[in-house]
């Protein structure tokens, strides 16, 4: 019996190692199959597969799901640091929108202060400047 072989990569980052481990596998394999065949549950026994979320290329996905040629499985670290430990990483938890009320509030003046509105636009202090890419606005 010929069984059909594809190419996947299993993506896991620290902040300080990556870990990249490619491999061929049956097709009818899932994530959590390749996960546990490919070893890195023994590089990194940090990882909880019932807690960590794993996605491919950046998409959530269930352990469950089957695979594709060239997909890569990057099994995602928990927030607050990697071992449940905030003061090993510097975060505290709180989430990106803690971040972000915490420059709000911050003593900087109204008028120095970025204002981004997409990729496209910023507006600084009281005067807009205007598109980068066009100069619309810059009149």
């Amino acid at each position: 019996m010929v069984v059909n072989l594809i190419r996947v990569e299993v993506v896991y980052a620290l902040p300080q190692q990556q870990t990249v481990l490619s491999m061929k596998v049956a097709a009818s394999d899932t994530v959590r199959q390749v996960i546990e065949q490919c070893g890195i549950l023994q590089q990194h026994p940090d990882i909880d597969l019932e807690t960590n979320m794993v996605g491919v290329f950046g998409r959530q996905v269930k352990l469950e799901q089957s695979l594709h040629e060239g997909d890569r499985i990057e099994i995602y670290r928990l927030a607050g640091g990697s071992q449940g430990n905030p003061a090993a990483t510097g975060r505290t938890g709180q989430g990106r929108g803690a971040s972000r009320q915490g420059y709000r509030r911050s003593s900087r003046p109204e008028t120095s202060q970025k204002v981004i509105l997409s990729r496209d636009l910023i507006l600084t202090g009281p005067a807009f400047f205007g598109c980068f890419y066009c100069g619309a606005g810059s009149d």
